[in-house]
């Protein structure tokens, strides 16, 4: 996708698909974050957006938040955050590894503001990330979404372990960033 102020990639079954998911997922087009809709508001802002393509089913959509300066600066060198999140998902997919689907991302095309761009994937349902369980076992419970503390860290290493045996080495990797 480029219409010379944004760019990006659309994935879609055919060119009709693909030129609905531009117009309704286009940043101009797409609304912000209701309260109702989102899902976090930290570095990034993370939220429920509609799919056009299948009535009552949902998208995520993300866009960085706010970034210290020293990044705003090496992050020039680097392709978008958006960009980063679309190569990383389909990265993880390749290896066979479960991702939520990119659908999109969009980027401005003259690259001056290191905020103002989207990453758009399936949403994966009310699933919970790896930071719930950490709070329920430092909390002292023994149990979490009924999984013990012992199978939870075993099948954490499992999918660590795969994740590098696969040569994936992911240098953001936090609680929140696990589901």
């Amino acid at each position: 996708f480029d219409d010379g102020q944004w760019r990006g990639m659309v994935f879609a079954r055919d060119r009709a698909e693909a030129d609905q998911l531009m117009a309704a997922l286009h940043p101009e087009q797409l609304q912000g974050p209701s309260k109702a809709a989102m899902l976090r508001k930290a570095r990034n802002v993370i939220w429920r957006v509609a799919d056009p393509r299948q009535s009552g089913d949902w998208l995520v959509a993300k866009k960085p938040n706010r970034l210290r300066w020293n990044k705003q600066i090496t992050d020039r060198l680097k392709p978008s955050k958006a960009a980063r999140s679309w190569n990383g998902a389909y990265e993880i997919m390749r290896a066979g590894l479960g991702s939520p689907k990119p659908v999109a991302y969009f980027e401005r095309s003259d690259r001056k503001d290191p905020l103002n761009n989207w990453y758009i994937c399936e949403y994966a349902g009310e699933v919970p990330s790896v930071k719930e369980f950490f709070g329920a076992y430092a909390r002292g419970e023994t149990h979490c979404h009924v999984i013990t503390r012992e199978d939870f860290f075993a099948q954490l290493r499992t999918f660590l372990l795969r994740l590098h045996k696969v040569g994936v080495y992911f240098r953001d990797l936090t609680g929140g960033n696990i589901l």
